[in-house]
């Protein structure tokens, strides 16, 4: 099955690319309507929207759309936010559509995500397609279809990417200039050779790649195994990079380093320049208010500038092993709450615990934080027996 991402700023025309991948036998998922089912039914998603944006919920305790939009539209920062807490809710209802289209037998999908980038969903994209507008078009198309003021509009408008960002990550781009026929025609011809290119020449794609590097690293690891044995495997996948500065700020702040390593292996996979599409920076991927909450603690005069120093390798491992110092005082010394704060939030691990005195697994909420916690607790124990 082929994957075709589709994606562009709002009010651009992807809705019309859509109905034509439908009319050349697309099965066209739409991330904005998942969204909406997400956003509507998800008790989980709803929570967390709430806890970041306070009173937005209608009476019958869905999202009133109007306003979240006034919320999350009012600011970059706020755009980001809305982006940060609902998009893995989200990324992970489109991968269950993707499965379900993969069982139905579906010979090829076109994945409509505006923020298919954002939430790193392109990477299950054999190509992506943007489709650009100039400003007036698109404003005119956002006022008709939403029923937005001229003002809200623009500000919709502005917490979006330029064209520039998506003219930088694919080479593939649908010009909609006003001209409806030409826009469907451009659309099913670039679709159509997108298609027989994937399936007639076996298109090397971002989701074949992502298959070829698994299959590579797993031969690396059988030639490991045949010359070195099991235990070399295991260093070469759990290494002990940056061992001076994790032993340095593991025993300054009373961390055990196999934990400040296992969080490394599990946040970032030792890539010291790794950013998520949530704005976390570095080895042990802090966000810009952690990490300035971090130096705050720290008494420090003059906190580093996250932008230029949030990848840097000795500050992101002091301030990261001191978070984490700090969340197992917050939690006396509960290893699984602190882990699992560290991912979701102290907010919602105090919740999941309430008046006991340690949380259980069962007490997760969040899919993704409980195969967190578990992912780092394993890494731990395997850095403990090989390191020992």
């Amino acid at each position: 099955m082929k994957i075709i991402g589709l994606t562009g700023p709002t009010g651009s025309g992807k809705s019309t690319v859509s109905r034509q991948a439908g009319a050349l036998g697309f099965t066209v998922l739409d991330c904005d309507v998942i969204a909406h089912g997400v956003t509507g039914k998800d008790v989980d998603a709803i929570a967390a929207l709430k806890k970041e944006f306070g009173n937005i919920t209608a009476p019958d305790g869905s999202i009133d759309r109007k306003k979240l939009a006034a919320k999350a539209f009012s600011s970059d920062e706020a755009t980001e936010k809305l982006n940060r807490t609902v998009l893995p809710f989200i990324v992970r209802a489109v991968e269950r559509e993707i499965d379900a289209a993969k069982s139905a037998g579906a010979k090829a999908v076109l994945l409509d995500a505006p923020t298919l980038y954002e939430s790193g969903l392109y990477l299950e994209c054999d190509a992506v397609v943007a489709v650009l507008s100039d400003a007036d078009s698109r404003k005119q198309r956002i006022i008709e279809r939403d029923g937005l003021t001229l003002i809200e509009a623009e500000r919709r408008m502005s917490a979006g990417k330029p064209d520039s960002y998506y003219k930088d990550k694919t080479k593939h781009i649908i010009y909609n200039n006003g001209d409806l026929a030409g826009l469907r025609q451009s659309a099913a011809a670039l679709l159509a050779e997108l298609l027989r290119e994937n399936t007639e020449k076996g298109g090397y794609g971002m989701r074949t790649a992502k298959r070829v590097f698994r299959l590579t690293v797993c031969a690396v690891m059988l030639i490991i195994l045949a010359v070195w044995g099991y235990n070399a495997a295991l260093r070469y996948l759990y290494p002990m990079r940056f061992s001076t500065a994790v032993q340095k700020y593991s025993s300054m702040y009373g961390v055990e380093k196999e934990l400040v390593y296992a969080v490394i292996k599990c946040e970032s996979n030792f890539k010291v320049d790794a950013n998520s599409y949530a704005g976390a920076k570095g080895l042990m991927q802090l966000t810009e208010e952690t990490f300035n909450d971090v130096g705050a603690m720290l008494g420090e005069k003059d906190i580093p500038d996250f932008e230029s120093s949030g990848t840097d390798v000795e500050i992101n491992i002091k301030y990261g092993t001191k978070y984490l110092s700090y969340l197992l005082g917050v939690f006396d010394g509960d290893k699984t709450a602190a882990i699992a704060a560290y991912n979701a939030g102290m907010g919602n691990v105090k919740k999941w615990i309430g008046e006991k005195d340690s949380l259980q697994y069962t007490e997760i909420r969040f899919n993704e934080t409980s195969g967190y916690v578990r992912k780092v607790q394993r890494a731990e124990s395997i850095y403990k027996k090989l390191y020992s």
